[in-house]
C-alpha cells in the first residue's frame, strides 16, 4: 500500500519494474483536493489498485496518467482497477489519460459507486498502442445521484481494443450519460459498449447514450452497440450510435483547396481534440 500526505496539489509518480503490486487508498472527508498519479511501466508485469472514497459533501480532482517506456519487444501485461466511493453529496471529477505501448496487453477497470446527491465526472483518453479491455463503470445507488462518462479512444496499427462504458441507476431521479468517440486507422479494431440499465424502483431516472466512431481506413473495423435495460415504467431513456467514414466529398473539396492528406484527416477528426493532438 502506499500512502501520501496531504498538499493542497498532490502528485505521486510511481515507476515500476519486474513484477510489481501497488494498492493506493485516499480518503476525503469534507474536503476540497486536488489528486494526481503518473504511474509509468517499464517492461513489467503490474496490478494497480486504487480506491479512492469521498466523504459526505467534500469535493475532489483526481489525474491519473498511465506510460509505459521501454522500445525492446519484451510482452508486458497490466491490470488497473480503480474504485471510487462517493458519499452522500460528494464531488468528484475523475480525469484519465492511457498511454501504454504496443507490447503491453492491459486491462482497465474503473468504476464508481454514489450516494445520495453525489456526482462524477469522468474524462478518459483511451490512447494506447496494445490490446485493451475496459470497463467504465458507474452504479447510481442514492437518490438524486449523477455520472456523466466521457471516452475518447483511438485504435490503430492491428490494435484491438473493447471498452464497455456502463450505468446503472438504483435510485430515484438519478441521471446518467455516456458519451463515446473513437477514430480508427489501418487494420485495428475498436468496439464500444454502451450500457444503461434502470433498475425497478428507480423512478424519474434518466439514462442517455451516445457511440460515435471515426474510421480513416477500408481495413479497419468498428462496433457501436447502444444498450438499453429498463425495468422501471416512470423515467426517460435514450441513445445514439453511429460509425462512418470521412465524406469523399469532403476530401476532394479540401485536397483540391492545395490540402495533402494528412490535413484533410485531422480537420476530419477536429471534433476531437485529444485524438487530433496525438
Amino acid at each position: 500500500m502506499t500512502m501520501t500526505s496531504w498538499q493542497p496539489t498532490t502528485r505521486l509518480t510511481l515507476t515500476v519494474a519486474l513484477f510489481s503490486t501497488f494498492l493506493i487508498m485516499l480518503r476525503l472527508q469534507n474536503q476540497s483536493k486536488e489528486f494526481s498519479t503518473k504511474t509509468v511501466i517499464v517492461m513489467c508485469h503490474l496490478t494497480n489498485i486504487f480506491l479512492i472514497i469521498a466523504g459526505k459533501n467534500s469535493k475532489i480532482s483526481y489525474l491519473e496518467r498511465l506510460e509505459s517506456r521501454g522500445e525492446g519487444s519484451a510482452k508486458a501485461t497490466a491490470n488497473i482497477t480503480v474504485e471510487v466511493i462517493a458519499r452522500s453529496g460528494a464531488q468528484v471529477k475523475f480525469a484519465a489519460i492511457d498511454r501504454l505501448g504496443e507490447n503491453v496487453t492491459a486491462y482497465i477497470s474503473r468504476r464508481g459507486k454514489l450516494g445520495n446527491d453525489a456526482s462524477i465526472d469522468w474524462a478518459i483518453g483511451v490512447m494506447n498502442e496494445g490490446n485493451v479491455v475496459a470497463d467504465f463503470d458507474s452504479d447510481l445507488i442514492g437518490n438524486g445521484s449523477h455520472a456523466d462518462l466521457k471516452v475518447v479512444a483511438l485504435s490503430s496499427g492491428r490494435q484491438v481494443q473493447g471498452i464497455d462504458t456502463r450505468v446503472t441507476n438504483y435510485g430515484c431521479n438519478s441521471i446518467g450519460n455516456i458519451l463515446q468517440h473513437g477514430v480508427i486507422l489501418e487494420k485495428a479494431t475498436l468496439t464500444f459498449n454502451g450500457i444503461g440499465h434502470i433498475i425497478k424502483g428507480a423512478k424519474g431516472a434518466d439514462a442517455q447514450q451516445e457511440s460515435r466512431v471515426l474510421m480513416l481506413s477500408d481495413q479497419a473495423r468498428s462496433d457501436a452497440n447502444p444498450i438499453l435495460l429498463i425495468d422501471e415504467n416512470d423515467v426517460t431513456a435514450g441513445h445514439a450510435a453511429s460509425i462512418g467514414q470521412v465524406d469523399p466529398e469532403d476530401m476532394y473539396y479540401l485536397m483540391s483547396r492545395g490540402l495533402d492528406k494528412g490535413n484533410c484527416r485531422t480537420l476530419g477528426c477536429s471534433w476531437f481534440p485529444w485524438i487530433r493532438d496525438r
